[in-house]
């Protein structure tokens, strides 16, 4: 499973993995993410329940960027980033 999701992350597409309660989606994911080189990639986990709103999203998010340019925002270091 972890090679599909190089391979499609490699060419910078977004990957959603989908399936029943019990088959490591989310181990397989954070196993992926924690093979990532710091240096490139900036990985942030946002966990989520029925209190989660846009607000929270937008602030968890916000809080592991810098502005960039007028409204560009990204992360520190031209680095990319991946969220789960």
């Amino acid at each position: 499973m972890e090679f599909l999701i190089n391979i499609i992350a490699s060419q910078r597409k977004n990957v959603l993995l989908i399936g029943e309660t019990g088959t490591a989606k989310t181990v397989t994911i954070r196993s992926y993410l924690s093979k990532q080189d710091s240096d490139k990639i900036l990985t942030k986990v946002l966990n989520f329940s029925s209190a989660t709103t846009c607000e929270i999203l937008r602030r968890n998010i916000e809080g592991a960027v810098d502005k960039r340019i007028g409204t560009i925002w990204g992360p520190a270091g031209n680095r990319r980033m991946m969220v789960h």
